[in-house]
Order: C-alpha cells, then sequence, then structure tokens
C-alpha cells in the first residue's frame, strides 16, 4: 500500500514569504512606489520659491502652476514589449471571433 505524503505546509508558507520578499523587493528597486508618491507631493526648491513669492504678492496661486513636469515617463523595454504583446494578442483574439462570427452568420443564412 502507498502512503500518501502528509503536506509540508513550513515549506509552502516559507516559499510564499519568500515570493512576496522577491515581489516587494522588485517593486521597490524599480521605483515604482517612490514615484507614486513622488508624483502625489513634489515641489522643487525654485516651485516653492515661486509659490512663497506668489503668496507675499498676493497673487492668486493654483497649485498646478506649481507643479508641472512632475509625470516621469517610468517605462522600459519590458513594459513595452507586455503592452505590444498584449495588444498583438488582443487584435488577434478579435479577428478570430470576428471570423468565427462571419462562418456562423453564413451558416445561420
Amino acid at each position: 500500500m502507498d502512503k500518501k505524503k502528509k503536506t509540508n505546509w513550513f515549506k509552502i508558507i516559507m516559499i510564499a514569504l519568500f515570493i512576496a520578499y522577491i515581489s516587494l523587493y522588485v517593486i521597490n528597486k524599480s521605483g515604482y512606489y517612490d514615484g507614486n508618491m513622488r508624483n502625489k507631493v513634489q515641489f522643487t526648491e525654485e516651485q516653492i520659491e515661486k509659490f512663497e513669492e506668489d503668496i507675499a504678492a498676493g497673487e492668486k496661486v493654483d497649485i498646478k502652476d506649481y507643479l508641472k513636469d512632475q509625470n516621469k515617463d517610468y517605462t522600459n523595454n519590458v513594459s513595452k514589449f507586455g503592452y505590444k504583446l498584449s495588444s498583438n494578442i488582443d487584435s488577434f483574439f478579435n479577428s478570430g471571433i470576428q471570423e468565427i462570427l462571419k462562418i456562423l452568420t453564413m451558416m445561420l443564412s
């Protein structure tokens, strides 16, 4: 008779924790979190000085005037490849479904 192996829960939990650690490490090193935080609130020294001068002068201030050029492009070759791949898969499936529907309408007509 064959005995079933017991599930090694410790090993499974350790592997899951390792994968979570590696994922968080990659996210941290890629700058994803820092980029998001920087986009929320980031002033350069010049922008802060200009903002303070405008307030002292009594001018109407708008935050959009001081947050220009804040959208940094984080795309890289991997993300571009992923986008192209998903676009190609999407167009392939869409054309395939359209052809199947044409054949079905011809059969039913």
